[in-house]
């Protein structure tokens, strides 16, 4: 019978990773096949990654130049920590022919009993995710079902990857993305004409006011002053208000570089704190 092939790592996934390894500087010293071997450590189980994923980590992070098949050869063959899927068949003799047979392949993967053991040397490093992390990503998943919108549960999805894979950076700006487009959406479903009676009487410009509001994706910019129109037309109290904006000061301190570290923790707390008061909150329902 043959078995399904796993799926190979959709883009921003990919992209999260690449960033995770960039916030550990040592590991532009590592040797090229190390740093392969980490990137396939941070993909989710269940995910594969190809030749092109493989140069593109090479190149983003400027790894000397070492030819792909030589790296993916040697994490297989020499230290067992990579496997092939070989038309839908898990494959036992590809490292004989030394990778002839690359470009027929469906993806590359950590084996498991491989990242177990490599999950305990990360964790000796310092980088592991904290003991609760895992926990929380599982309890916050269990909040998805109670979403019905399929652009909520995809912004969801994405921020729970993000958490469980440690880019806790961009688990706390989609964290962010989700909570703000939730808000946007009530607003226009249920509180459209309050907030354009206050915002069209906002000047944008000199003699010119804002337009009124259409469509959730019309929403003025900077997020803070949606914030406000809201506040003024009597949407948000005060303590609803308070998160919301020290959500948006948490995602902008994070979404650029800087020297604070964003800990699982504190991405966790973020989004839980948004699902709670937001997006599964009574008040904002649609």
């Amino acid at each position: 019978m043959t078995r399904e092939t796993p799926p190979l790592v959709p883009k921003a996934i990919l992209l999260q990773c690449l960033a995770r390894i960039e916030e550990h500087a040592p590991l532009h010293n590592w040797e090229p096949e190390a740093v392969v071997k980490h990137f396939a450590f941070l993909l989710p189980e269940g995910q594969t990654f190809s030749r092109a994923d493989a140069e593109l980590v090479t190149r983003r992070l400027h790894l000397p130049h070492v030819p792909v098949e030589h790296l993916l050869h040697n994490l297989t063959y020499q230290a067992h920590a990579l496997e092939y899927e070989l038309l839908g068949v898990r494959d036992t003799f590809l490292s004989r022919v030394r990778l002839r047979a690359a470009t027929w392949t469906h993806g590359y993967y950590m084996v498991k009993k491989a990242r177990v053991g490599y999950a305990k040397a990360v964790a000796a490093l310092g980088w592991g995710p904290e003991p609760e992390r895992h926990g929380v990503s599982q309890r916050l998943a269990g909040l998805a079902p109670k979403l019905s919108d399929p652009q909520q549960k995809a912004l969801l999805t994405e921020t729970l990857d993000c958490l469980r894979i440690g880019a806790n950076r961009a688990a706390i700006v989609m964290g962010w993305n989700l909570a703000f487009d939730h808000l946007r959406q009530w607003v226009c479903r249920r509180h459209l004409a309050e907030f354009n009676a206050k915002l069209t009487g906002r000047c944008e410009k000199k003699n010119r006011n804002y337009d009124p509001v259409v469509d959730a994706d019309g929403f003025p910019r900077p997020e803070w002053l949606c914030l406000d129109v809201c506040r003024e037309a009597g949407l948000l109290e005060g303590h609803e208000l308070d998160i919301l904006l020290d959500a948006l000061k948490k995602r902008n301190r994070y979404a650029h570089p800087g020297s604070v570290v964003a800990t699982a923790a504190i991405a966790a707390g973020h989004i839980e704190d948004l699902l709670e008061h937001v997006v599964l909150s009574a008040k904002f329902e649609w």
